[in-house]
């Protein structure tokens, strides 16, 4: 640019080119972002509480909420103030994208999508999904099936002639799921028949499904079965999430357990815990039904 020279009156020159610099400096500026303005605006109208033209705005005020929600930390008082007060047009994707954000697995997220917005219409899990449930199932945990296996041995011992015990049974057996999220505490729905032996050995076998009332009901927090991590998550859902409950069941599946088992066979396998982001498990079992 050697022998440059900005035309202009005498002596003019030099302001020109200052301000020519300033304008390219001006312009060399980092231009601001339209959807970070647009997000600024969101964030300002919720403060202020002008929230009736934020739905509108649909997925932009619903994050830019998001986000002012969650800037608030473990003050669950004015999280749920925040979301109350949000209007209709947002509010439960709002209260979805906050409690479902606990979750890293696709399971609870799907059931919490048909706890808002599935008017209670009932959910049948599939058998992949009853594994992913991870449900620790015991047949020993039911007064129901301990009461058979007392009623049988007491059969043997009254008839010498008999070489063992056979009983048809449908009854209902307290389960828990290690995946957090999902059921909680359930009942498992098991038909089969129970073989008993004289030496003690027994053999339970049949056909079970799975069957729940999801909902975020409070429960005394020494009684209710559940841990002091999963009742404070229950209770920020119950006042938080707006929705309906509704009843789950499952696909039907073969099981089978032994008096060597801990748990039943089954083609889920050995459960293993799968806490979420928040807390390391929800469910605390009951010892029978």
């Amino acid at each position: 640019m050697a022998g440059f020279r900005i035309p202009g009156p005498s002596g003019a020159g030099p302001l020109l080119a200052q301000a020519a610099g300033t304008l390219a400096g001006a312009f060399s500026l980092p231009i601001p972002d339209p959807l970070e303005a647009a997000r600024s605006w969101v964030r300002r109208e919720l403060r202020q509480g002008l929230s009736n033209q934020l739905e509108r705005v649909g997925a932009l005020a619903v994050q830019a909420a998001v986000e002012e929600i969650r800037a608030l930390g473990d003050d669950i008082g004015q999280k749920l103030a925040w979301i109350a007060a949000l209007p209709d047009g947002i509010r439960n994707q709002v209260a979805y994208e906050v409690f479902a954000a606990g979750f890293s697995h696709y399971l609870p997220k799907k059931l919490l999508r048909q706890y808002i917005w599935g008017r209670g219409a009932g959910l049948t899990l599939s058998l992949q999904e009853m594994m992913d449930c991870n449900p620790l199932i015991n047949l020993q945990r039911s007064r129901a099936f301990m009461t058979l296996l007392e009623g049988g041995q007491t059969k043997l011992a009254d008839d010498d002639r008999l070489p063992q015990h056979q009983q048809d049974f449908e009854l209902r057996v307290p389960a828990g799921a290690l995946t957090n999220g999902t059921l909680g505490q359930f009942s498992v729905l098991a038909k089969g028949q129970l073989l008993l032996r004289r030496n003690g050995e027994w053999t339970a076998q049949g056909k079970m499904s799975f069957f729940d009332t999801w909902d975020f009901d409070p429960k005394d927090f020494t009684t209710g079965g559940r841990s002091l991590q999963g009742e404070l998550k229950t209770r920020f859902a119950h006042y938080t999430l707006p929705g309906q409950a509704f009843d789950i069941d499952s696909e039907q599946t073969a099981f089978s357990q032994t008096q060597l088992d801990r748990t039943i066979q089954w083609q889920g396998g050995e459960p293993k815990s799968t806490p979420d982001r928040i807390a390391a498990l929800d469910v605390a079992l009951k010892e029978a039904d």
